[in-house]
């Protein structure tokens, strides 16, 4: 669902977006048995020899070689993937290749405030229905959950911390507020008479449904009793009806307004004659003595020792389902009628004032499932990987926890903390599984099949949203005979890269195929050292900030992924800047900075490399060549009066670092089987051919006529390769627009961006289409 906002502005960012073709009808090229075979020569193989022009200073990986002569300049090199990467991700968009490049792992959000967020953790306040519990556990390398004994008719049980401390000692639980004997014994008395008010309450709901009431009058209660149940969970949500903000309440003066709320809203529900003001006054006064629960709770002391734990205990609930007794320890002749399980809370956050109960391990499920048993459930790894990505930027605030003044002591607490949360890093598996023998208790969702789709260790976790970006780039059309594109013909591929495009059996018997192009190291002559420079700012974006991913065509709501007809803005690329953002000495934010080795483009004498193909066609070697120099198809969206276009290499790149010119030194033939030289031609063996301008050009035309490619694809690659202007909110500046150190603003979307000098272009492009040239 649309998430509604007062007003949206439009951001200029550091990066923006290609747009994907109308239609994502990928170009598929080649069968498995296709594909040229590397233990064969057949069509052209040689290398590409490029160098790079430094138009900004770059960031890099640099290495010192030691095996030059010349020392009267500076050598380093760089890794080849640094070019690959850049060539690949330029070659899956001209050739209208599957968007492998994009990062395709589950999507997951929490949004407490969000509609359909609370359909899928706690649709009408069913969270312990909805939300299931286990223990995590490790077997033979895979993760499992074997689940908990369910509580009555619900996977777990919410209790609150005054009803807790009614029955144990907070020395024997880990306590979020600190408890007196004053602030016992007042709890207890508001406690208790909640009880005997929800007692009563349940005695007329019994007597009304077995008396001797009609049946329309039965039905009738009933529909009462919901509209009732309604009203409580829209107008008496004490979390949004008492503004946090507000430091102090006259509790006595909130309770009694809530009193005559209810009542007035409880006079409204239409009642066909039935008596029941005795009913309703018992619900005023439950209400108005749970307002005042609620708001004594703020003025309670936090626990600043607090920790996450788990602690076995034994419990019985009574017939309403309330708390009647819980221990911690317990003899042999006390277990009779007690029920085994685990008192669990994984965090102390301000609004917290609950722990829950977790029944014991579900012996019925085992890891060998057989006739009296049922199968442990398996974690498939795109979870795992999903929850690690998370854990990566895991951030725990001291203000929630301990506050001493100690640094050391702050920093340990983090570590517990994120120690209690990294349940699938390896070596700390093992640590909190010998401190959790019977498992590791965590919350999780199914898909309603006993297939995990969620996993966290608090009932709020992050969930899944409803499409996932594999499910946005699919093909909108079957595809054909053929199933593998350029990018991965070319580049290789494992079969498992196909696990969104093809059918699991399919994809299980396919090879993995090896590449055909090798992307040889990088020299670098330079006059001096890269130098350091700190307090670079470089966050990662994500596909969930929806605002700057999805094309938002509403202009006062979010489109998210949750909502129907989701299109994504397209590629993302990095603008290229004519001078690069110098990183400000004053930035606050260390937990996203870094230090970058920085070579001042003033100081490199030249940046060399070569890539090396083999068994190619010649369309493939004008895609390639493309791919690495935009300058060369510039003219087929009518822009080859254009500037010069440049690409982008290294880190840095939100800042403008690693803003290059790219120039085609050489195209060297050694084989060229696809011309009429053969093998027994002497010139097949003893000379290598270099292509001419003529002979390039041939292989760029041919590729081409044979692309799909939209034009408005084309243009918008094209125009991404010509410098911008620089961003009004960069990595830099962001936390002074923001207030805090990392994420957008909710009333933000993007400002996608159309470079002047490129559209002005191609609007008189257009025309003289339209019109005919004169």
């Amino acid at each position: 669902m649309a998430e509604k906002n007062k007003k949206l502005k439009e951001v200029s960012l550091p990066y923006d977006f290609i747009p994907f073709p109308e239609k994502q009808n990928w170009y598929y090229v080649y069968k498995e048995n296709t594909l040229p075979k590397h233990n064969k020569i057949e069509g052209l193989s040689g290398r590409i020899d490029y160098s790079l022009d430094p138009q900004t200073d770059i960031s890099l990986e640099f290495r010192k070689a030691m095996d030059y002569k010349d020392r009267r300049c500076k050598h380093y090199q760089i890794s080849g993937s640094s070019m690959k990467g850049k060539v690949r991700s330029n070659l899956e968009i001209l050739s209208m290749s599957y968007p492998c490049m994009i990062e395709g792992r589950n999507m997951t959000y929490r949004n407490l405030s969000d509609s359909k967020y609370k359909d899928k953790v706690n649709k009408e306040g069913n969270i312990e229905k909805i939300i299931h519990t286990g223990f995590l556990k490790k077997i033979n390398g895979d993760y499992y959950i074997q689940p908990a004994i369910e509580i009555g008719n619900r996977w777990f049980k919410t209790i609150k911390e005054d009803e807790i401390i009614g029955h144990i000692s907070q020395k024997n639980f880990k306590s979020i507020f600190l408890w007196d004997d004053d602030s016992k014994k007042e709890f207890k008395e508001l406690r208790g008479k909640i009880n005997k008010y929800t007692e009563k309450i349940i005695k007329i709901k019994k007597e009304f449904k077995k008396g001797n009431k009609s049946n329309k009058d039965k039905e009738i209660f009933e529909e009462i009793i919901k509209e009732m149940d309604g009203i409580f969970k829209k107008d008496f949500n004490f979390g949004k009806k008492f503004n946090k903000n507000k430091k102090e309440f006259d509790i006595e003066k909130e309770a009694n307004n809530i009193k005559k709320e209810l009542s007035r809203k409880l006079k409204e529900i239409p009642t066909q004659k039935l008596d029941l003001q005795e009913l309703f006054k018992l619900y005023e006064e439950r209400m108005a003595l749970k307002a005042t629960l609620y708001l004594r709770y703020p003025k309670m002391k936090m626990n600043r020792e607090f920790h996450p734990y788990q602690k076995n205990i034994y419990y019985q609930l009574n017939e309403n389902n309330g708390l009647k007794v819980i221990k911690t320890e317990v003899g042999s002749n006390e277990k009779n009628g007690l029920l085994k399980g685990y008192l669990y809370n994984s965090t102390n956050a301000s609004s917290k004032r609950s722990h829950y109960i977790i029944g014991e391990v579900d012996n019925s499920f085992e890891f060998m499932e057989n006739e009296k048993t049922k199968s442990l459930l398996k974690i498939d790894e795109s979870i795992i990987v999903v929850y690690k990505d998370i854990m990566k930027n895991f951030r725990v605030s001291p203000k929630r926890g301990n506050q001493k003044k100690n640094q050391t002591n702050i920093d340990d607490y983090q570590k517990e903390i994120k120690a209690f949360y990294d349940i699938f890093d390896e070596e700390n598996h093992k640590e909190l599984q010998k401190k959790y023998k019977e498992g590791i208790i965590v919350f999780y969702r199914t898909d309603g099949e006993n297939k995990v789709t969620d996993i966290g260790r608090t009932p709020h976790m992050r969930v899944s949203y409803n499409n996932q970006i594999e499910n946005l780039i699919n093909n909108t059309e079957n595809k054909k005979d053929e199933y593998i594109d350029y990018a991965r013909a070319l580049f290789g591929y494992a079969n498992h890269d196909f696990k969104y495009e093809l059918d699991d059996e399919k994809v299980k018997s396919m090879s993995n195929y090896k590449s055909r192009l090798r992307f040889s190291h990088m020299d670098i002559e330079a006059e001096s050292d890269p130098e350091l420079i700190s307090n670079f700012t470089l966050m990662t974006p994500s596909p969930t900030a929806c605002a700057m991913y999805i094309d938002q065509k509403k202009k006062d709501e979010i489109v998210t992924y949750d909502d129907e007809n989701v299109k994504l803005n397209g590629y993302k690329y990095y603008k290229l800047l004519d001078e690069p953002i110098k990183p400000k000495q004053d930035n606050n934010k260390e937990s996203y900075q870094c230090d970058k080795l920085i070579m001042k483009k003033d100081n490199i004498k030249k940046i060399t490399g070569s890539i090396y193909f083999k068994n190619i066609n010649k369309v493939e070697l004008g895609l390639l060549l493309s791919s690495l120099d935009a300058n060369l198809i510039k003219d087929k969206v009518g822009l080859k009066d254009c500037e010069q276009l440049f690409d982008s290499i290294g880190g840095a790149k939100p800042y403008g670092y690693g803003r290059v010119k790219v120039n085609i030194e050489k195209v060297i033939i050694d084989y060229d089987l696809d011309s009429n030289v053969k093998p027994s031609n002497i010139e097949f063996w003893l000379g290598k051919k270099e292509y001419t301008k003529e002979n390039i050009q041939e292989c760029i035309d041919l590729y081409y006529k044979k692309s799909i490619i939209e034009d408005k694809v084309l243009e918008a690659y094209v125009c991404s390769k010509e410098i911008k202007e620089e961003p009004k909110i960069n990595w830099d500046n962001l936390q002074n627009q923001l207030g805090n150190p990392a994420g957008y603003k909710k009333t933000w979307k993007i400002k996608i961006e159309k470079p002047k000098k490129c559209e002005e272009k191609l609007n008189l492009e257009r025309l003289l289409k339209k019109y005919g040239r004169k």
